[in-house]
C-alpha cells in the first residue's frame, strides 16, 4: 500500500500507517504488502494528525474512548 509522498503516513515508510475510521484505539500499518493492526496501550488513543498513540487527555476527539 502506498502513501502520498508528503503525508503523515509516508513518515513511517517503508511501513506506512493509517487511521482506522471511527476507532480511537487502533491504526493500521502495512508490512510487506499486508495490513497489520496496531492497538494503543491502555490509557492511550490514536492522535490521527501524527498517527501515534497519545494520552487520551491530549486527544479531545477520543477523550471518552474506552477499550473494549
Amino acid at each position: 500500500m502506498g502513501a502520498p509522498a508528503h503525508s503523515v503516513s509516508a513518515k513511517f515508510l517503508p511501513f506506512p500507517r493509517f487511521a482506522v475510521p471511527g476507532d480511537c484505539g487502533r491504526l493500521i500499518t502495512w508490512v510487506n504488502g499486508h495490513p497489520r493492526f496496531i492497538s494503543c496501550e491502555a490509557g492511550k488513543v490514536l492522535e490521527e494528525s501524527i498517527l501515534t498513540c497519545e494520552d487520551h487527555e491530549l486527544v479531545p476527539k477520543c477523550a471518552n474512548f474506552v477499550r473494549k
